[in-house]
């Protein structure tokens, strides 16, 4: 639904929506195809400077990238994945979020100015775990992302 908002112009959701199902048909449903997506978000989190702790969205991404990777029968790891990452979607939606915490050298001025491709990547993953309720950024501040264990 996130991607339905009326300002985003028809043609930039119906990329999203192309390149979704084609990441997902490509790395399946599941932690596995999750995975699949964290792993491409994760480069290019790494060739933007992001990588190796440098901001909250990659300590957050290799924090469910850890979760995602333990045991499959430990679904309270799965479960903690599914909540960090809805919180992490929400991230890349909100674009005066964005704005406060400066991702990028230029001010967004609406939500349809978000980047595309981070955002397919995220969105995929979360689709792949079957995430469908996206939490408002507010009830998410650094401490407790920190403090959720």
């Amino acid at each position: 639904m996130l991607c339905e908002d009326s300002g985003f112009p028809k043609g930039q959701k119906e990329y999203f929506r192309t390149e979704v199902a084609a990441l997902l048909a490509e790395s399946g449903m599941g932690r596995g195809g999750a995975l699949f997506c964290l792993s491409r978000l994760w480069q290019y989190y790494d060739v933007g400077g992001h990588s190796m702790g440098r901001s909250l969205r990659s300590v957050i991404l290799d924090k469910v990238m850890d979760w995602l990777r333990a045991s499959a029968t430990d679904e309270a790891s799965v479960q903690k994945a599914k909540t960090l990452l809805s919180v992490l979607v929400a991230m890349h939606y909100d674009y005066e979020y964005i704005n406060r915490q400066r991702w990028f050298d230029y001010q967004l001025v609406a939500m349809w100015d978000l980047p595309l491709r981070d955002r397919i990547l995220v969105s995929a993953a979360a689709f792949a775990l079957s995430i469908d309720d996206v939490p408002p950024l507010d009830e998410w501040d650094e401490a407790r992302i920190f403090a959720f264990r």
